[in-house]
């Protein structure tokens, strides 16, 4: 989801989806990257899961799904 079938798409990590951070996630699903993201908060993780972001478990997992 959210790579919009790019396969050359970059697989970015997200933490921290706030404020901020949440606009510019969904920006990032937008422009047909796949985002693996974590937050604290399980709302705005379902949140940005709903827009086509892999949610992870913690910040590990996150590193480890992202090129960047």
């Amino acid at each position: 989801m959210g790579d919009g079938g790019n396969e050359h798409a970059l697989r970015i990590g997200f933490i921290g989806l706030g404020n901020i951070g949440s606009g510019m996630c969904a920006n990032l699903l937008s422009d047909g990257h796949r985002v693996t993201a974590f937050d604290v908060d399980p709302a705005r993780l379902s949140t940005q899961e709903d827009g086509g972001a892999t949610p992870a478990r913690d910040a590990e997992h996150v590193a480890a799904e992202s090129d960047i």
